[in-house]
């Protein structure tokens, strides 16, 4: 029997966080997402079974430079030889049930994986909670349909801060382990993400999850960009995420999985329960958060300019007028309700189509849906690598905690 390849036991020579793999002979290349767009080269093992990249490092400042998928032609960059196949044969309706070169069978299904949320407990970070939300995300609700994992690209809150300067104002990214020898127990909720994310991206990629990750870009709106061209190949859409942005996504096309983080496991919200808890389609849903803003990403909503102009009230008017515009255009013209709420659409209608523009996913972005990712995935690897993710997740919080000279807790489900 051929031997396993063994995940996260040889370190980089460039930076000591980034995990590589051996398999014999030996041969190590990282593991790494495929981002848009870097500088990279490919090449090819016939050892391994995964799409292997030589990937620049920036040394100066320990940044790992990514594999890249070239948008906007055929060009791609370390394609599995699924991708080589004529895109016409893959479409919806025309393509055949089965992959003619690999033997995988096409799925009805794809899952977009919103990566950093399931790292934290609350708004700290905490990487080991995402092994829990894994492997119940492989066993319980994906099976083997198509996963894409998407993560935020490092100025990816620029876009927004061009117009919006408070946005996201008050998130700390990447904080840094706490380093206070006060604390008689570290239970590692502060972990430093920066040490994990390449060890979970290396993991996703062994489990044929590939990762997507735009330097100028934010993960939501990657997703609904590719959710968008998904629907165009028949797929249904499923997003794996706790963030409430995507519910303006939400169609007969696409739903929500949502990680419950108090009772542990994974919930699907459709476009029924959206009718079934607001008694209207999911259309209002962008107006009404724009009335509402958004505390966690520091947008106001109107309520912290006019005292009293809660949910309920914004809840009325986004079903009275469908969208936030329509709004806007009747309180231009005619009464739209009581003079207080009347005077407050109107006194604020800049800060609401500010709002609009902050809140709404970006659908536009130049990326492409790989024809391979409408087929099954090969999760046989599943098990073996999640018990490696957590053995290398933990083992880093242990180094972190012994060089700080503190006593740990392990929290690793």
């Amino acid at each position: 029997m051929a031997s396993l390849p063994c995940l996260f036991l040889t370190l980089s020579p460039y930076c000591p966080s980034i995990c590589h793999l051996r398999s014999p002979p030996f041969c190590s290349v990282e593991l790494v997402s495929r981002s848009i767009p870097a500088q990279a080269t490919p090449c090819t093992s016939k050892n391994l079974n995964f799409t292997a990249v030589c990937a620049g490092i920036d040394q100066g400042n320990a940044k790992v430079g990514h594999a890249t998928t070239q948008c906007g032609d055929d060009e791609t960059i370390g394609r599995d030889p699924c991708s080589y196949l004529d895109a016409a044969r893959l479409e919806a309706g025309r393509g055949c049930s089965q992959h003619p070169v690999c033997g995988r069978e096409r799925r009805k299904r794809v899952f977009f994986l919103d990566v950093y949320p399931l790292c934290y407990r609350g708004r700290k970070p905490q990487p080991s909670r995402i092994v829990r939300w894994m492997r119940m995300l492989f066993s319980q609700v994906a099976d083997k349909d198509p996963i894409i994992a998407v993560m935020d690209g490092e100025r990816g809150n620029e876009y927004r801060r061009s117009f919006f300067a408070a946005y996201k104002a008050t998130r700390n990214n990447f904080v840094p382990l706490s380093q206070s020898k006060d604390r008689q127990t570290w239970k590692g909720d502060d972990a430093d993400l920066r040490e994990a994310l390449p060890c979970i991206e290396s993991f996703l990629n062994y489990c044929n999850v590939p990762v997507i990750k735009i330097e100028d870009a934010e993960a939501d709106d990657v997703v609904a960009s590719f959710a968008r061209q998904a629907i165009q190949k028949g797929m249904h859409v499923a997003i794996a995420s706790p963030d409430k942005d995507f519910r303006q996504m939400l169609c007969e096309d696409v739903e929500i999985v949502v990680p419950q983080m108090e009772l542990g496991y994974w919930s699907f919200y459709t476009i029924k329960h959206y009718i079934g808890q607001y008694g209207c389609d999911p259309s209002i849903e962008l107006g009404l958060r724009c009335m509402l803003g958004d505390q966690i990403d520091n947008i106001p909503g109107l309520s912290e300019f006019v005292p009293g102009f809660g949910r309920k009230t914004a809840l009325k008017l986004m079903k009275k007028h469908g969208t936030l515009e329509n709004l806007l255009n009747a309180a231009t013209i005619r009464t739209i309700g009581k003079p207080h709420i009347q005077n407050a659409v109107m006194e604020h209608a800049l800060i609401l189509r500010r709002n609009l523009k902050l809140l709404a996913l970006r659908r536009d972005l130049p990326v492409v849906y790989r024809d391979e990712w409408c087929f099954e995935r090969d999760s046989s690897k599943d098990s073996q690598a999640l018990l490696k993710l957590k053995e290398r997740l933990q083992y880093l919080r242990l180094q972190r905690a012994e060089k700080a000279g503190i006593e740990t807790v392990d929290l690793v489900s």
